[in-house]
């Protein structure tokens, strides 16, 4: 049986944090823990505490019943998920154990992810070990190969002692090591990296039977590839030493703050791009609407390479999801237009 925490819901609310300065950077804080209101309150006000963003969101997915819309990140240059010691229907998955497509169009547009809390991948994929592949949101968005291990679950239930962290030239000036409010920690994951990613957090210590399994990952962006995310495979609100907390919290911001636009509020978007997901598709594509066509009934449409409209429908929604399974491989033109303008992007179809 799963070691969880008395109920006691927050309010759902969106808060801001005082403004500073002429050039704006913002998070927005998603809350995905049911369990201890508290613990969210803890982790909340560490970040807010550092200051590296002038402004933090707050929004609170449990009285919400659902994840932020990709129109709801869209504005933040960080989305900071956390779900604590909840491992049971998380919005993080959409709340019904599925990839969580708002979350992916926010990555793939260039938004930065931290994610962080017990048992958030046993809530998707059940008890380790799990290897994955391209294709799976873990391999591909997060950067994991394995979902190895969990604490207490695959250590003759004992938990893991402490987290010792990885030395790298990415995330430094962390604590060596994190210890618990408790002796030992129940449900934290072990996670191999793909070539995508680096840890910097291991289970331990040495004498410890699951020592070595990495328990925090950071995936790092290039010019080929947007995609950016770092994930605690624990809660950090379970960390005993305040000082450990707030250093730990330093060094991960310290970081992100490195990635965050000198000049701008908010990330810029590509002009008469549109936003589409996944690109290569297979059996559907998933568009997002662009505020302009917010107020209408703008015509999506999908062209072959000759000029010739294979889909075309009218939408009133802020993202719509077209099935193409039977549409023929290669190279197609997606156009969303009305009296607003026009918008375009390319979809390659692979089946």
């Amino acid at each position: 049986m799963k070691r969880f925490f008395t109920t006691v819901l927050g309010l759902l609310l969106i808060s801001v944090s005082p403004l500073k300065g002429s050039a704006q950077t913002s998070a927005l804080f998603v809350n995905d823990n049911s369990l201890y209101f508290p613990n969210t309150e803890l982790v909340l006000n560490q970040v807010r505490s550092i200051g590296v963003f002038d402004s933090v969101y707050f929004f609170n997915a449990v009285d919400s019943l659902r994840s932020p819309l990709y129109t709801e990140m869209r504005p933040h240059h960080t989305v900071i998920w956390y779900t604590s010691t909840d491992g049971v229907g998380r919005y993080f998955w959409s709340g019904t154990d599925a990839d969580n497509t708002e979350l992916i169009l926010y990555m793939q547009d260039g938004g930065l992810l931290w994610v962080m809390g017990n048992d958030f991948l046993y809530d998707r994929y059940g008890a380790a070990p799990l290897s994955f592949t391209e294709g799976d949101f873990a391999y591909d968005y997060l950067g994991i190969e394995t979902y190895a291990v969990q604490s207490y679950g695959d250590d003759g239930s004992l938990g893991v002692p402490q987290m010792d962290y990885i030395d790298n030239e990415i995330i430094t000036n962390v604590p060596e090591s994190l210890t618990w409010i408790y002796e030992t920690l129940w449900w934290a994951d072990g996670c191999t990296p793909n070539a995508t990613a680096i840890p910097f957090y291991q289970m331990g210590p040495e004498s410890y039977v699951l020592a070595g399994n990495p328990a925090a990952l950071v995936r790092q962006p290039d010019m080929a590839d947007p995609l950016h995310a770092i994930s605690l495979f624990f809660d950090p609100a379970l960390i005993g030493n305040a000082d450990d907390l707030n250093q730990l919290f330093q060094g991960i911001l310290d970081y992100i703050s490195t990635y965050i636009p000198s000049s701008t509020i908010q990330r810029p978007v590509k002009e008469n791009e549109l936003t589409i997901y996944p690109n290569p598709a297979s059996g559907s594509i998933s568009v997002v609407i662009p505020e302009e066509f917010a107020n209408g009934r703008p015509e999506v449409a999908v062209y072959n390479l000759n000029g010739q409209t294979v889909l075309s429908t009218r939408t009133g929604d802020q993202c719509i999801t077209l099935n193409t399974a039977r549409l023929t491989e290669g190279m197609y033109f997606i156009k969303i237009s009305d009296n607003s303008g026009t918008r375009h992007a390319k979809v390659l179809i692979k089946h």
